[in-house]
């Protein structure tokens, strides 16, 4: 049986002092579209507006971090779901 190739263990991301400005205006834009997320109209953690967001979350931290990161792995995972919590 050939031997299993192993995936290749996460990097640390280091980010220059210019990344981490312009990372800053990217995960503020994030914030506020947390913050203006209308929870009023929202069903259960999986309506499209969060599913939406969550993605973009995602996104903002692949452009940042890279998806090979530890970085990337660790904040994908706490933007996996914005809310487990179910709605009464």
């Amino acid at each position: 049986m050939p031997p299993r190739k192993s995936s290749p263990q996460p990097t640390e991301r280091v980010l220059t002092v210019d990344e981490q400005h312009a990372a800053i205006g990217r995960l503020e834009a994030r914030i506020k579209e947390l913050r203006q997320l209308d929870v009023s109209n929202l069903q259960t953690g999986d309506d499209p507006p969060v599913r939406d967001l969550e993605q973009r979350i995602k996104s903002t931290h692949a452009s940042i971090y890279g998806e090979s990161s530890r970085q990337y792995g660790r904040l994908n995972n706490a933007a996996a779901s914005l809310d487990k919590t179910p709605m009464s």
